[in-house]
């Protein structure tokens, strides 16, 4: 696994060592072209964060930064859904896997690469051929462990027909939300969200190994953190307060003059 070629370069490096599985998102991730990158290390499977020409946020310091090549444990970065992602639930049933009733709006990250937003997918270009039976790995929806109330999730593909459901919470089963996918390439796909909040969603990737490697099933999995309309950081709210305190005072002082 390549770890970021950048000045952040031994701080990823400590955290993919000694990260707990539990730890607190490090990163924003704001705009540029990653994945959940699978690869083949060690005999296992490994899910993580893989970030190429990005731009991410460093939460504690709130120093913004640009990286050729990014990476970090799923865990490790929060996925910024901004506001300006807003979009409205078209009519027809084949839209009802989003939980929300048509005219409703609901905030989802494209598919397509869209300037100023994250461009985010699934990626196996790091997973070898020949490792696993038929060059294909599962990627599960295990769980949703944080959502706000009333929130649910989707992913889907635009196709001929329109929308195609890859997985879903409004149906309350993550039974069918599984779909496979090969090695040696990537996709990108509509991530969907019905209410701003903080979502954590746990994702799962299992594969049979050929003969050559041992046989038997491989498994692994992370969690995702996405942050859906941000509230203003600290640093907005303390200017805004300090400027609702000031005006007064200026208007006292200076009048209405234009």
């Amino acid at each position: 696994m390549r770890v970021a070629s950048t000045l952040g370069f031994a701080f990823v490096v400590l955290a993919l060592v000694v990260a707990p599985a539990n730890a607190d998102p490090v990163y924003q991730y704001l705009d540029g072209h990653a994945h959940m990158s699978v690869v083949y290390e060690g005999g296992h499977l490994h899910l993580h964060f893989h970030g190429e020409n990005v731009k991410m946020r460093h939460i504690a310091s709130g120093v913004v930064q640009f990286y050729p090549e990014f990476e970090a444990h799923g865990h490790e970065v929060q996925i910024v859904v901004p506001q300006s992602t807003e979009v409205i639930r078209p009519a027809g049933s084949q839209w009802d896997f989003l939980g929300i009733p048509a005219g409703a709006k609901f905030y989802q990250l494209p598919q397509y690469s869209t300037p100023g937003l994250p461009f985010f997918g699934v990626g196996t270009e790091e997973l070898d051929f020949g490792i696993l039976v038929g060059d294909q790995v599962t990627f599960s929806l295990l769980g949703v462990p944080q959502r706000p109330a009333g929130g649910e999730f989707a992913l889907y593909q635009f196709g001929m027909a329109g929308p195609e459901r890859v997985m879903d919470t409004a149906d309350g089963s993550f039974a069918n939300d599984s779909f496979v996918f090969p090695a040696g390439t990537h996709g990108h796909y509509n991530f969907a969200f019905t209410q701003p909040g903080l979502y954590t969603l746990t994702i799962g990737v299992s594969g049979q190994r050929t003969a050559a490697y041992g046989g038997g099933t491989v498994l692994a999995q992370s969690d995702f953190h996405f942050e859906v309309v941000p509230e203003p950081s600290g640093f907005v709210l303390l200017g805004a307060a300090l400027l609702a305190t000031a005006l007064p005072a200026w208007r006292r002082r200076f009048g209405n003059r234009p």
